[in-house]
């Protein structure tokens, strides 16, 4: 991702990406060629109709959304899944005090 103006090379950052820019799949699944990729738990699937709202536990405590289509095969919650996103996809800032 394109470093912020202003960002020092070893400054904080926030990384913002939308939910429904992020692909999910069950664990193993390869990722694009080139795409970001994280490991994650399936939290719960929210389904909301013609898609669905997939919450990811992070190894460090943190959690994502992801949205998507609602029936991706393979997914049930509490199974190891990869979240994955273009390079592209997001947008950094300069991280703010307070």
């Amino acid at each position: 991702m394109p470093r912020p103006e202003r960002a020092a090379a070893d400054g904080a950052v926030e990384y913002f990406l939308k939910s429904e820019r992020i692909a999910i799949a069950p664990a193993g699944a390869p990722p694009a060629a080139g795409w970001n990729n994280v490991e994650g738990t399936l939290r719960d699937i929210i389904f909301k109709g013609q898609y669905a709202d997939y919450l990811v536990d992070l190894a460090n405590g943190a959690e994502i959304v992801v949205s998507g289509a609602p029936d991706i095969a393979g997914l049930a919650p509490r199974g190891t899944v990869t979240i994955s996103w273009p390079p592209a996809a997001g947008h950094a800032f300069l991280a703010e005090d307070g």
